[in-house]
């Protein structure tokens, strides 16, 4: 049981590491605005989130006693407070992409109501407003 645990806690360590390895693909993707690699990386991402999950399922089934994680506790921990870290950068920003994406169509859809407004007053035909005597 003892051997068992340690590699479910291997195992989490390891995903971990995956998934950091990972962030740091998904922040270049973002940046570049790549949303085919962003694709492919969130999709792994989820593969290394369910397997993470599955071996935390398996600990708490076990009944691990304290005493028996705190060999991988501190790197746990470490581990965890990084992917936490990463995430948050490359969420803020696709935040920014968004808001910056917002402001894009915002700004063309403005172009477009004075581009109306314009079309529209372009057809009324000019009538002079004095009359000519040659």
């Amino acid at each position: 049981m003892n051997e068992c645990l340690n590699d479910y806690l291997e195992a989490i360590i390891e995903n971990y590491e995956h998934l950091i390895e990972l962030l740091f693909k998904e922040r270049a993707y973002l940046i570049t605005m790549n949303s085919n690699g962003l694709l492919y990386v969130l999709k792994e991402k989820e593969t290394y989130l369910n397997e993470l999950t599955k071996s935390l399922n398996h600990i708490k089934l076990m009944g691990a006693q304290k005493f028996q994680l705190s060999k991988y506790k501190s790197k746990i921990i470490e581990m965890s407070s990084r992917f936490l870290y990463e995430n948050t950068i490359n969420a803020k920003i696709a935040q920014q992409h968004l808001v910056f994406s917002r402001s894009m169509l915002n700004l063309y859809t403005s172009f477009m109501q004075v581009n109306e407004t314009y079309n529209n007053k372009a057809y009324l035909p000019y009538k002079p407003n004095f009359n000519r005597i040659v």
